[in-house]
């Protein structure tokens, strides 16, 4: 039953995802005549750590990469925007809380990794102002 549940918002999710990147990979190479390659994944699931420069950068990493990733948010964007159930709904998004409330979202990252899903997070945090990657904390792989 689990394993049918997950499968089922896998498809979902990884439809939305699909329709999601076509409209963004068209908005951004036409507006900002934005170009990528393509780093294809191998089979097994990665986690992809990356900077934040822009509010943009999950659109962006996830038109590099082939195959479908799952996101780590900050939770005031879910709770905020008004569109948490929409966006719980096609990408299933991690919600990742403060510092001190971020172990429901570390065991999420870890289940989702162990059924071969990836995940792509924002390890810092907050973006950086010159667009370089800052240190990433230790506690970041424990």
């Amino acid at each position: 039953m689990i394993k049918r549940e997950i499968n089922m918002n896998y498809k979902r999710n990884k439809f939305f995802y699909g329709l999601k990147k076509w409209v963004s990979a068209s908005k951004y190479k036409r507006k900002y005549n934005y170009s990528f390659q393509k780093v294809n994944i191998p089979h097994d699931p990665i986690l992809v750590l990356c900077n934040c420069c822009t509010k943009d950068d999950a659109q962006l990493v996830a038109l590099s990469f082939s195959r479908h990733l799952y996101f780590t948010v900050d939770a005031s964007h879910l709770e905020n925007t008004g569109k948490s159930d929409l966006w719980a709904y096609a990408y299933s998004p991690i919600p990742v809380y403060a510092a001190s409330q971020n172990a429901p979202a570390c065991v999420e990252i870890i289940k989702r990794i162990r059924e071969g899903l990836s995940v792509c997070m924002f390890p810092e945090g907050v973006r950086s102002g010159d667009g370089l990657t800052g240190e990433i904390p230790y506690n970041v792989a424990r």
